[in-house]
């Protein structure tokens, strides 16, 4: 199954990057999603374009996130991720 496809407003703060960085923060945002399906996606634009990723509806608890940069787009994590099994 394939991730969900980015957020066209998503798409259009990238078009300011250049194609090899926009491919690259896709790229990361579609390796975590195909971990994570169920978590929820909040992007930010500040300085760099911020998406960040979690389990609940508070950015707060991101687990994981994507920075993109002029020259790079960097993922970090913010904490372990506790996504809880379900039976």
């Amino acid at each position: 199954m394939s991730p969900r496809s980015a957020d066209p407003e998503h798409l259009k703060l990238l078009l300011r990057y250049r194609p090899n960085i926009q491919k690259l923060a896709l790229a990361a945002r579609q390796l975590i999603l195909m971990e994570g399906p169920d978590a929820n996606e909040f992007v930010y634009e500040v300085y760099t374009i911020a998406d960040h990723f979690t389990f609940t509806d508070r950015p707060s608890d991101a687990f994981v996130f994507i920075t993109t940069h002029v020259r790079m787009a960097r993922s970090g994590r913010n904490r372990p991720a506790t996504k809880t099994a379900t039976s």
